[in-house]
């Protein structure tokens, strides 16, 4: 394997780590630092917005097409659609997610195979 590979893995994997592991032992002495000073612990503001941001983040991001066009604009469409009614459906949030993705992937792979 090329070295620039290896490079990428260990950022990426340092980076996954880390943005799992500051906020958790942030969180762990914030919390040691009230109990010796009597308060009631509590989650900071910060800590509680966090993973709504990132969800909405994220969302924001997958929703734009990589390219502009009316392949991805369809597939997104229906990814989009199928996620939604399927989570309305069955209230699950892997069977949403599977089947948005599957229709995402078949929706490209007809329309770039008849393109």
């Amino acid at each position: 394997m090329d070295i620039t590979l290896w490079v990428a893995l260990i950022t990426t994997s340092l980076g996954t780590f880390l943005m799992r592991a500051v906020p958790l032992l942030w969180m762990q002495h914030h919390l040691a630092r009230q109990s010796q000073d009597n308060k009631n612990g509590r989650v900071p503001m910060l800590l509680s917005i966090l993973g709504p941001l990132t969800v909405g983040a994220m969302l924001g991001v997958s929703l734009v097409p990589k390219t502009i066009s009316s392949t991805s604009l369809l597939a997104t469409f229906l990814g989009t659609g199928l996620t939604l009614f399927v989570w309305y459906r069955t209230k699950s949030l892997a069977w949403s997610v599977v089947s948005g993705v599957s229709i995402y992937g078949v929706t490209k792979m007809i329309t770039n195979t008849a393109l």
